[in-house]
């Protein structure tokens, strides 16, 4: 799994690096706006190389701190309704492993969606947030005082 999320250590002039993100997966739904999202991962350096903004180690430390999550202990420990959204088929067990381990589970499966899929799909994404907004503003939601709705305070 980590070598998987391992990211490739890009180095490239800025215009050879917009040229292959556009020839990549999120080539069919490249646009103005999409570059403007993803160019703004990088950073050109004084060598005049663009560079993710996130250094390299950073990545992995984030990485090997979720492979060091045990789901099995700290899911059932969410009380909330919770969204859990599986990217492809490959995560489907996972999904239905997390779901299984949360208490209120709100589980989707998006087929042939990218790692980027806010990019991709950018309204869909809108509207999973907006339907979690909406949920959390309901009878589970938490008040602005921070007490839970119907509880006493």
């Amino acid at each position: 799994a980590r070598e998987r999320l391992t990211p490739p250590r890009t180095a490239l002039p800025p215009e050879a690096l917009q040229e292959a993100l556009a020839a990549g997966p999120l080539g069919p739904w490249w646009s103005p706006d999409v570059a403007a999202a993803v160019l703004a991962l990088f950073a050109v350096g004084p060598d005049g190389l663009a560079r993710s903004r996130l250094p390299f180690e950073a990545h992995m430390a984030i990485v090997d701190d979720l492979l060091d999550q045990d789901p099995a202990a700290l899911l059932p420990r969410i009380a909330c309704p919770a969204w859990v959204v599986a990217c492809g088929d490959r995560w489907a067990g996972a999904l239905e492993t997390a779901a299984g381990l949360l208490a209120l589970p709100r589980a989707q499966r998006w087929e042939q969606a990218l790692h980027d899929v806010p990019l991709q799909w950018p309204a869909l994404v809108a509207g999973l947030v907006r339907a979690a907004a909406d949920e959390a503003a309901g009878p589970f939601g938490v008040t602005p005082a921070g007490s839970r709705e119907g509880s006493p305070s």
